[in-house]
């Protein structure tokens, strides 16, 4: 995955080395040349981890010993004394923090829930491990009398700290650059980093304050006997150093552990009371205000790390679904970049495989500079914008080999629209609106759009629609919420076989029963989306019937086979799949589902004379296709009725299979030379119509 899409990226990059470089010398310095308590050492290791070459320059004005014996007097300054507390806070609590942002984006909770969740998750982390456990030598006391000490300042530490942090997370995660709520992006780090440094601006006034008034430690001088440290060799330790603030202290020389660090506070409950409520306050704003301009309730799952156009306005009511129909090409997406000299419409050459011109056709996402500083995203065929040309004479005999690389973007946008999860009971995520209507006339309406797109999105109904009127409520529980997520689950059934005589009700594939499984046999043709589909509704004869068998991808048996290449709805991925003894647990034999109405197959109508005048021909066309939509609704309408629709359904879709045909191929006939060329879009139709009568597989479920 490339790290580099955006020009900030470059400057990420630059920032985490020198993080990194920054951060390896102050780990260096602080072991080897700096004489404090470990937990600071680590303090200041993890804030110039999160904080870059602002931490290091903290480190070496604040805390790093300039001259051996010199530490003492070199914190004693209350503005160094604030900065020691404010690391060993933000150490703490950042790391918290930090944690609970990558595991919460990762799970795909809201933003608002991802806040509080990083709220408490700092709190503990400062007070349970950085305040009462790695501080319990030096504080003395028990475990539980620690946590009790230093529960308010810490309290009123993460407060501030958390004020500053929350309105940079939520505004530039919620930005343009959605990347930024995505662990794995660059840039979601950035804006830690980025928090923190605003968290330790607001927490650094109060922790001054708290150190003056003895309610926290500041920075502290260790030298233990024996160490490189210890300055008992050379001349008589000579204390506290002259700060006088009574937080950073030498720690005995002559000791065989170091002195319990006491802390004697002068400050008054209301002045504790005051603070605390202020930096709440502070909290609470920080935690509210960005929700009146960012849509707080949204997740990394719901925008998926898109990126917004220059100028996109967005509110705190604009929904996931508007930002990724607004968002740009992703720049993952782009496999090419066209200059300013590119041009389309150029031809393309032929390769000549036994007398046949082949040409191989791509489809991807360019970037193409169309002035010096302008860009604009486009999908191209072959990189071209327009496409090749392909140049042929009469008598050529022609192959076309088609590769899709576009995103899946259309594929999820259409499945967004929820037509599916809309069929599916509250129960199993989905909104519990089954209507065969509805269904029928959302289908009609995707296949005016591009008939292989329609198929490619309802291609998974071919396995949730069956399991949830015949499913055993195990395999409902198990497979239906999938087909309810947000996120397109490809899914798909096998049922028609490589044979001329096809017969639904009389398959050749065969299910055996096997040690209290089933044993599948044979081969299938025409199954869309095989190859992307995590489950398969398999079709086979048991004991003469037809039944149906849930076989997962990646089953022992399962053979998914090349794509198939088809005279229509070439954009549809159709395979073929072999069932080698493929063992299925009788746990997924689906119920009684049967296709006894499919047992018999005719094809009404017969040979369409030609009209004589282009208007009777139109209006034929018109009336076909409002006779085949009303049988279709009327089919519909009585499945949401409860009632027995097999005889109607038959019958729709035998007039609809020859319905389509005959209407595709007038058009071409009306448009007459033009009807075969592919500025006009009947061409397509014609093929796509020709290929769906094919595919009665797929009219059948």
């Amino acid at each position: 995955m490339a790290v580099i899409i955006q020009p900030i990226d470059y400057l990420l990059v630059a920032w985490f080395l020198l993080a990194a470089v920054s951060t390896a010398y102050v780990a260096w310095d602080q072991f080897r040349n700096n004489p404090e308590p470990t937990v600071m050492k680590w303090g200041f290791i993890l804030v110039t981890l999160y904080m870059g070459p602002l931490g290091l320059l903290l480190y070496v004005l604040a805390d790093k010993e300039p001259r051996p014996g010199t530490h003492e007097r070199f914190t004693a300054a209350l503005w160094k004394q604030g900065v020691g507390s404010t690391i060993h806070c933000v150490a703490g609590d950042a790391t918290g923090i930090i944690l609970a942002a990558a595991i919460t984006a990762t799970l795909g909770l809201p933003m608002r829930v991802d806040l509080v969740v990083e709220y408490a998750a700092g709190f503990a982390f400062g007070l349970f491990i950085f305040q009462s456990l790695f501080m319990k030598e030096m504080m003395g006391g028990s475990y539980l009398e620690n946590v009790r000490k230093t529960f308010l300042p810490e309290f009123i530490s993460m407060n501030a700290m958390m004020a500053g942090m929350a309105p940079v997370m939520s505004f530039l995660m919620m930005g343009r650059d959605m990347r930024a709520m995505v662990p794995t992006e660059l840039l979601f780090w950035g804006v830690m980093s980025l928090g923190v440094i605003a968290g330790f601006i607001v927490a650094y006034p109060v922790n001054v304050w708290m150190v003056e008034r003895s309610l926290k430690h500041g920075l502290m001088t260790e030298r233990r006997p024996g160490s490189r440290f210890d300055l008992q060799q050379s001349h008589e330790q000579t204390g506290h150093h002259a700060g006088g603030h009574g937080t950073g202290h030498a720690l005995d020389a002559a000791e065989e552990h170091p002195r319990r660090h006491e802390i004697e506070s002068e400050i008054t409950a209301p002045q504790l009371t005051a603070v605390a409520g202020v930096t709440a306050l502070m909290l609470l704003a920080g935690l509210v205000v960005p929700g009146f301009h960012v849509n707080l309730s949204l997740s990394a799952h719901d925008v998926g790390g898109r990126i917004m156009p220059p100028g996109m306005i967005m509110d705190f009511d604009t929904p996931a679904a508007a930002m990724r129909d607004m968002s740009a090409i992703h720049p993952r997406q782009v496999a090419y970049r066209a200059g300013k000299d590119a041009r389309g419409d150029t031809v393309l050459e032929a390769r000549i495989e036994n007398g046949v011109k082949v040409f191989d056709i791509e489809a991807s996402v360019i970037r193409w500079t169309i002035l010096d500083g302008v860009e604009v995203d486009a999908y191209a065929f072959n990189r071209l914008v327009p496409g090749p040309r392909l140049q042929l004479v009469e008598g050529d005999r022609v192959r076309i080999n088609f590769r899709n690389a576009l995103p899946e973007s259309t594929t999820r946008s259409g499945w967004e629209l929820g037509l599916l999860p809309a069929s599916l009971p509250e129960g199993f995520g989905g909104f519990g609106e089954r209507s065969a209507v509805t269904g029928a006339l959302a289908a009609e309406e995707l296949g005016w759009g591009g008939l292989a797109g329609a198929l490619a999105l309802m291609a998974p109904n071919l396995v949730a629609l069956p399991i949830l009127l015949e499913g055993s409520p195990q395999q409902k529980q198990e497979l239906l919420p999938s087909f309810a997520a947000d996120a397109y689950q490809p899914g798909s059934a096998a049922l028609m076989e490589p044979r001329y005589d096809f017969d639904a009700g009389a398959l050749e594939t065969r299910a055996v029963r096997r040690d209290g499984s089933y044993v599948l046999s044979g081969s299938k043709c025409n199954v869309p989306c095989a190859a992307e589909s995590s489950w398969l509704l398999v079709y086979a004869s048991l004991d003469g019937e037809t039944r149906a068998f849930l076989v997962k991808q990646g089953a022992p048996g399962l053979v998914i086979g090349e794509r198939e290449r088809n005279m229509g709805v070439n954009a549809l991925p159709l395979y073929g799949v072999d069932l080698r003894d493929c063992v299925v647990p009788a746990s997924q034999r689906l119920g009684e589902y049967a296709l006894d109405y499919a047992r018999e197959r005719k094809a009404f109508g017969e040979a369409i004379a030609q009209r004589q005048a282009i208007a009777f021909m139109l209006a034929e066309m018109a009336t076909e296709i409002e006779a085949a939509r009303l049988l279709v609704w009327e089919a519909a309408w009585l499945l949401d009725q409860g009632r027995e629709a097999s005889r109607e359904a038959y019958l729709a879709r035998n007039l609809a299979d020859d319905m389509a045909l005959m209407v595709a191929d007038r058009a071409v006939q009306v448009l007459g030379g033009h009807g075969y060329i592919r500025d006009h879009p009947v061409e397509l139709w014609l093929r796509d119509a020709r290929g769906f009568a094919v595919l009665e597989g797929l009219a059948i479920v």
